[in-house]
């Protein structure tokens, strides 16, 4: 099953809530992986990406979905996309994508 979760955010999961519509879809699935396109961030905390969205999600919405994903034991697994060194500001994108992986990992 694709789940496009960028664009599902901004349609129908942010006014709803975006814990609650992932408690329901979780329940439809055996499997997840989770695929991460960096430049779905705030620009402010991720702009080295070749794309960079303006009113993105914010680190902290991101983190807790993915400890909500991580805790039903069904992410498969995962990756981070669109992360560019060259266009990145003191390395915080990177910095922060390996913060998004360590959620997962730890």
């Amino acid at each position: 099953m694709w789940f496009n979760f960028a664009e599902m955010f901004y349609t129908e999961i942010a006014p709803a809530g975006t814990l609650d519509y992932l408690k329901d879809f979780v329940k439809t699935v055996d499997n997840i992986y989770i695929s991460i396109d960096i430049d779905a961030i705030e620009p402010a905390f991720a702009p080295g990406t070749g794309w960079p969205e303006p009113a993105g999600i914010l680190p902290w919405q991101m983190i807790r979905m993915l400890q909500f994903l991580k805790a039903t034991k069904k992410v498969r697994g995962f990756d981070i996309v669109e992360v560019s060194p060259p266009k990145d500001v003191n390395k915080i994108t990177s910095r922060l994508a390996a913060r998004l992986l360590l959620e997962l990992l730890k």
